[in-house]
């Protein structure tokens, strides 16, 4: 929808590990991704915007990448601490997680969103399969 009302190419990867998130998992990435997409419809000039989510190869974390090639910022700046921002990190640190922003100005922006995460229902069944 963004990449047919903005002209924004929007390019999404989610691999096939991440099926069985919690629901407060999916709402707070859900949020993390609109939150950065209205920022970089309304800030950043980009034209193109990459977001990938996957799970870390050990399995213990579930991690998002949103990309673009805009104009970038200086994170310490008032703009880069704005209530959008806040909030992402707010529902982020409420799961454990951690979040990374990096942009220089002319660059675009790199966001990373690291959630800890342990799926249950794999490690029951590897475990049930071995005993």
């Amino acid at each position: 929808e963004v990449s047919r009302k903005t002209g924004i190419d929007v390019r999404v990867q989610i691999t096939d590990s991440v099926d069985r998130l919690p629901d407060e998992y999916r709402t707070c990435l859900y949020r993390v991704v609109q939150e950065s997409l209205t920022n970089c419809v309304r800030h950043s000039k980009a034209k193109h915007v990459a977001i990938e989510l996957a799970r870390e190869p050990k399995g213990d974390a579930v991690c998002l990448t949103v990309e673009d090639d805009g104009v970038g910022f200086v994170p310490s700046t008032s703009f880069g601490k704005g209530l959008g921002l806040v909030g992402m990190e707010e529902r982020v640190r409420e799961l454990g997680g951690s979040m990374m922003l990096q942009s220089v100005q002319g660059t675009g922006t790199i966001l990373r969103v690291r959630l800890p995460f342990q799926d249950v229902s794999r490690e029951k069944t590897k475990s049930l399969a071995s005993g």
